[in-house]
Formats: C-alpha cells, sequence, structure tokens
C-alpha cells in the first residue's frame, strides 16, 4: 500500500488539487498512518463505510480531509447492485466478514463480523445478469459456506441450489470455504446440480495438529480427510485445491 501511494506522490505534487484515497480493510488497518497531518493522502474510506464515498469525495474537491472507517455490524449492500460491462464471468459477493477469528489472519478486525445478503436479493442479481449474458458466476464470502439468510432461514446449500436454478446455461462457482462448515447438505447440492462446477476451494492451512490448534482453525487433519473423502465418494469427479 505505501509503495503504491508512492507512485503518486508526484501526481500530488504536481497537481495539489488531486484526490488520492485508500479504500478498504487496509485502509481501515492503517488509518492512523494515512491520515497524519504530513501524508498526502485525502481520503481513508474501510469497506463499510463505501456509501458515503459521494459525500467525502465532495468534501476534498474542496479541500476537507476524510476518514471513515467505522465497523458494522449490519452493512451488506444488499440493495446496491456492482457496475458492471458486459461480460461472460462475474463475482457475486453474498456475505460479508468472519467470525472465525484464526490467529494468523486480520479479516475479522479489518473487515468486521459475519453478515449475509438476503438469499432473495442474490438470486435477483444472478437473474439480472443471466439477462445480460454472463456465463459464470463466482459467489464470493470471506468465509462463503457461512453463509446464513437468518430472516427466511436459508443456508449457503440453499442459496447455491437457487441460483443454480436461475439458469442452467450458466456454470456456478464460490468461493471461499472453510473446512469447519462444509456440510454433507452443501455436499449433496453440488452433486446435484451439473451447472454448479465440481470445483471446491478448501484451504488446508497445515497438515500438523498442533499448528491447526494454535492457528484457532477448529478442524483437525482427520476432520479434513474425512472431509476429503465424503467430498469425493459424492463428486468422483471433484477438483480440490488450497
Amino acid at each position: 500500500v505505501y509503495g503504491r501511494l508512492g507512485d503518486f506522490k508526484h501526481y500530488k505534487k504536481a497537481n495539489p488539487a488531486l484526490v488520492i484515497g485508500v479504500l478498504g480493510c487496509m485502509a481501515e488497518r492503517l488509518r492512523k498512518d494515512l491520515i497524519q497531518s504530513e501524508s498526502y493522502v485525502d481520503l481513508v474510506v474501510g469497506p463499510d463505510e463505501y456509501r458515503r464515498l459521494p459525500e467525502l469525495v465532495e468534501g476534498a474537491l474542496a479541500g476537507e480531509r476524510g476518514i471513515a472507517v467505522r465497523l458494522s455490524r449490519v452493512e451488506n449492500y444488499d440493495d446496491i447492485i456492482p457496475l458492471r460491462t458486459d461480460g461472460l464471468s462475474a463475482w457475486v459477493s453474498v456475505m460479508r466478514g468472519c467470525d472465525k477469528f484464526c490467529t494468523f489472519c486480520v479479516v475479522p478486525f479489518t473487515r468486521g463480523r459475519e453478515r449475509s445478503r438476503s438469499l432473495t436479493s442474490v438470486v435477483h442479481e444472478v437473474e439480472e445478469l443471466s439477462g445480460r449474458g454472463f456465463k459464470e458466476i463466482t459467489l464470493l464470502g470471506q468465509n462463503v459456506n457461512s453463509y446464513r439468510d437468518l430472516q427466511d432461514g436459508f443456508d449457503f446449500a440453499d442459496l447455491l441450489a437457487h441460483v443454480a436454478r436461475v439458469d442452467r446455461t450458466m456454470r456456478i462457482r464460490f468461493t471461499t470455504s472453510h473446512p469447519q462448515d462444509i456440510s454433507t447438505k452443501l455436499v449433496q447440492t453440488i452433486a446435484r446440480h451439473e451447472n454448479v462446477c465440481n470445483s471446491i476451494h478448501l484451504p488446508v492451512q497445515s497438515g500438523s495438529d498442533r499448528i491447526l490448534k494454535l492457528m484457532n482453525r477448529t478442524y483437525d487433519t482427520s476432520h479434513y480427510l474425512r472431509l476429503a473423502d465424503t467430498i469425493r465418494e459424492t463428486i468422483p469427479q471433484v477438483s480440490l485445491s488450497t
């Protein structure tokens, strides 16, 4: 991040009116350093404050410096559809944040706790993409298979099935999975729908139970191996990646 900002520094010197902003989880993480008085960064915006961007950019154009890094327990941008140019593949965010607190990971602190979009809103977005000719959808989440539509009681397997039924000519993928949350129901759902790719990204992290415990990964090697066997038995042509 600092190296990239260094690339922009000479542009700012040549044009003091230029607005430079840092957005996302790293902005939230480095907010104190980025907004210090001698910094040439005008905006520091965390991942749950994107709705304020028009207001903050307008203020920056008027010479104000803006910082907005508050994390939210509810913000999931459910009602905001990303601007996409026409193409074949699209990424669809279905949930944000993570509750796992692995020892090596900053996501719960920089992106906040888990919160999911409603199943209905995701399906509507996929329907719109299908109508525009997109042929491959990847469902995204920091821990995508922990997705929960709490209002209507749907889990990630339910979401995957609903999305697969939107358009049988569309390929459906998802990433990233946590081994603790791969259920038998989810594996069977993948096997049942031909347009859901037989591919599961399943980070192994370590082959040592001691290290997995220190990582707070909440599973051990035997759990992972049993899960891999179950997946291969149910989906014979599956590809597992890590």
